[in-house]
């Protein structure tokens, strides 16, 4: 599995490092295709840049709300943080997209937990979303234990 990741700058740069550092193939894509290619060589052969239209979902694509409920910067400094790693929440209806998000959450060194449905997506936006750093959780980071406490507590 190849993960496509449309934006470059702070939050999708963190997030293809973690996951090309992981072992993991990324696709990069963003309007200015001179920093595409240029973090697509920075990260080596795991990573290729294409433009935008080339990079958007193929047909029978599952969806999946993930990897966007942490700052830039705690999302490039946080990974792999010891004793207990930072969660990172997603949403989906679909078994099989959950399954893919579980894996990239675990390889960019984060610990997945599911919100619910795609209908509880809008818990893990900015503004407002009482699961996302910035919003509700007013920049605190989340342990496994705490994350399914604030999931239970709505």
């Amino acid at each position: 599995m190849t993960t496509a990741i449309i934006g470059v700058g702070n939050v999708g740069g963190a997030l293809a490092r973690h996951l090309a550092g992981g072992g993991e193939p990324v696709v990069l894509a963003a309007r200015d295709e001179s920093a595409t290619a240029a973090l697509a060589g920075e990260l080596g052969s795991l990573a290729s840049a294409n433009s935008v239209p080339e990079a958007m979902l193929p047909a029978g694509a599952h969806y999946v709300k993930a990897l966007g409920t942490l700052a830039a910067g705690s999302l490039a400094s946080s990974a792999n943080r010891a004793p207990r790693r930072v969660v990172l929440f997603y949403a989906t209806d679909d078994d099989l997209a959950g399954a893919a998000a579980e894996r990239l959450i675990t390889v960019c060194g984060f610990d997945p937990v599911k919100v619910g449905g795609v209908s509880e997506a809008g818990r893990l936006e900015m503004p407002g979303g009482d699961l996302h750093q910035g919003g509700g959780l007013g920049g605190k980071l989340l342990d496994a234990d705490q994350a399914r406490a604030a999931v239970a507590a709505a």
